[in-house]
């Protein structure tokens, strides 16, 4: 019933985000506009269900039929980066529309007795889900929920990528710095027991495969 209840969450993901699909009046320069939506119906959803924690976020794709999106997570144990990065990728892109727009996001599903699953989605995608390789408890009182995007849109461009959220793991106090700063970045990096780093890139031709 639980994994059930999963996959009825995530494909709703999926399908609210080819249902906007609808061409603006002026559409932007940028490949991707993106915005945070931590009160989102899919964050209340897996919090009354007790499923995990997501991560969600609102994108447009101006140029969809000439854009690919990579979408990935980096994990990092006792400040250093795992060898086995990135734990989790979605490349996607050169759609059929012009247009689109949905939720894109990262959902880390409670596993008892195990690590939890990670999943990545965008609309009409989403990965399989894929148990992390290192410990992390999403449900203990040493979690931090950073969103590194506020709730205003962001505009990406050729070639750029941009962290969109970071998930980590402290045993004792930590700080709460602009994930934007690269030093302080480190830091924060640097002091957690556990950290994945949700990233996104955006292109006009397929990225290579890591």
């Amino acid at each position: 019933m639980f994994w059930f209840s999963v996959a009825v969450c995530l494909t709703l993901f999926i399908v609210i985000g080819f249902s906007s699909q609808i061409l603006p009046a002026n559409s932007s320069d940028s490949l991707a506009i993106i915005s945070a939506k931590p009160n989102s119906d899919y964050n209340q959803t897996f919090e009354e269900l007790g499923m995990g924690v997501v991560y969600d976020f609102q994108m447009t794709l101006p140029q969809a039929d000439e854009t690919w999106v990579k979408i990935w997570v980096d994990a990092y144990q006792s400040g250093k980066e795992i060898q086995s990065n990135p734990v989790g990728v979605l490349s996607y892109g050169l759609s059929p529309n012009e247009y689109e727009e949905g939720h894109i996001g990262l959902a880390l599903v409670e596993e008892e007795g195990g690590n939890p699953l990670l999943v990545l989605y965008a609309p009409g995608v989403k990965t399989l889900p894929s148990q992390l390789s290192i410990p992390l408890d999403i449900v203990a009182g040493g979690n931090i929920t950073d969103y590194a995007i506020g709730m205003e849109d962001i505009h990406l461009t050729e070639g750029e990528t941009k962290l969109l959220a970071v998930h980590r793991t402290v045993k004792d106090s930590a700080h709460l710095m602009d994930w934007n700063d690269a030093t302080a970045r480190q830091t924060m990096i640097q002091e957690s027991e556990t950290a994945l780093l949700l990233k996104i890139k955006v292109a006009k031709e397929m990225p290579e495969t890591k």
